[in-house]
């Protein structure tokens, strides 16, 4: 176990190109989330703007989480296969480990992110509450991507499967489509949906204890107005999506755990076919 935790910190050490590109992608979507909702108001026209904030800190944080391990962990399995075959650790370990290391350099990314863009559009006053539950949801992310990676060796088929997966995902988050009115035979998808949760979560932070401004027409007047109208989920949102980073993770472990299995027969037929033979 120490062998392959050393190796993996080394990797993500080694790699400072990787990383710092990382850095300046997640320093570059801050300003520019930054300098498009710049210092929003608590005003009518400022809940369409915060909202939009909203939405576009969301999805980037799932969008790059995902997305950057669908691609970059099918090839940890297939170094994975090759050590396995060879008894040098169990899959447990190498899951475990695996998944933990790459924590500290995803909740980096985020908290740079999360406090370069709440502190230039002024989303909210809660900023560390903020930025801490904008760490689960890309935790979230990230254990949703490691679920993907194991549904397939081919990179190509986990991507397109991530994608039908995300879509309907997004369709029911409360972006597009009150909460309220999303069909009952399609709901069942937000169950298991880090952007219904995460959308909940951060909404509830930025109305939370806000005065809406209004001149003539006032469509809402308190933060609470907005959370209702949009059926905002308000309770326990963190605590589900920490149980989703869980679920998400024993899925991936699961799926592994069979594919291990149905290969670990077809290797005994042919090492005894083998000796036979010889």
């Amino acid at each position: 176990v120490q062998p392959l935790l050393k190796r993996e910190l080394l990797q993500n050490i080694r790699n400072p190109v990787f990383l710092k590109v990382r850095l300046l992608q997640t320093f570059i979507f801050g300003i520019f989330v930054g300098l498009l909702f710049f210092n929003t108001t608590n005003t009518q026209i400022g809940v369409q703007n915060k909202t939009g904030a909203l939405f576009f800190i969301i999805i980037n944080q799932i969008m790059s989480n995902v997305f950057s391990t669908v691609q970059t962990f099918p090839e940890s399995l297939n170094i994975f296969k090759y050590d396995y075959a060879r008894q040098k650790y169990s899959l447990f370990a190498f899951y475990f480990i695996k998944t933990s290391v790459d924590v500290p350099f995803q909740l980096l990314n985020t908290a740079l992110f999360g406090f370069i863009s709440v502190l230039m559009t002024r989303l909210t006053v809660y900023i560390f509450e903020f930025v801490y539950s904008l760490c689960f949801i890309s935790l979230v992310a990230a254990s949703f991507g490691y679920f993907m990676s194991t549904l397939s060796s081919n990179a190509s088929v986990c991507l397109v499967a991530t994608n039908l997966c995300i879509l309907p995902m997004m369709l029911t988050s409360g972006f597009f489509i009150n909460n309220a009115s999303v069909p009952v035979y399609i709901g069942w998808i937000r169950l298991i949906n880090p952007f219904y949760f995460g959308y909940n979560a951060l909404s509830t932070i930025v109305w939370k204890n806000v005065i809406i401004s209004c001149d003539d027409k006032c469509l809402f007047e308190t933060g609470n107005d907005i959370l209702n109208y949009q059926n905002i989920k308000r309770e326990h949102n963190v605590i589900i999506l920490f149980g989703l980073i869980v679920l998400y993770r024993l899925l991936g472990y699961a799926v592994l755990c069979t594919k291990l299995q149905s290969h670990a027969g077809v290797f005994s037929f042919n090492f005894f076919h083998t000796l036979n033979k010889t």
